[in-house]
């Protein structure tokens, strides 16, 4: 389960106890880590990845939350140069 579901599977009044558990706003989940652009999500730091594992009702694994907040990104810039200049051979 990535991070949108399972913020989106939450009540309003779970988001607010998992957001402070975790220590951001609900301000900040919304414009940051729910960014519809994988590039503009930023990387949690570790002791907030490590809290979103342990408050997230044991959906939230480290491995889905390292793809939802890098890997998606980095996959889109990759394709994305691939269809500026495509690598040659060479």
């Amino acid at each position: 389960m990535n991070f949108k579901e399972f913020w989106n599977g939450l009540t309003r009044k779970e988001q607010v106890k998992f957001a402070k558990s975790v220590g951001f706003s609900i301000d900040v989940c919304r414009n940051e880590y729910l960014s519809p652009n994988p590039q503009r999500r930023p990387m949690p730091s570790k002791a907030k990845l490590a809290r979103m594992v342990i408050h997230g009702k044991r959906k939230l694994k480290v491995k889905s939350l390292m793809e939802y907040f890098g890997g998606e990104g980095v996959e889109q810039m990759v394709a994305e140069q691939k269809r500026k200049s495509p690598v040659s051979g060479a």
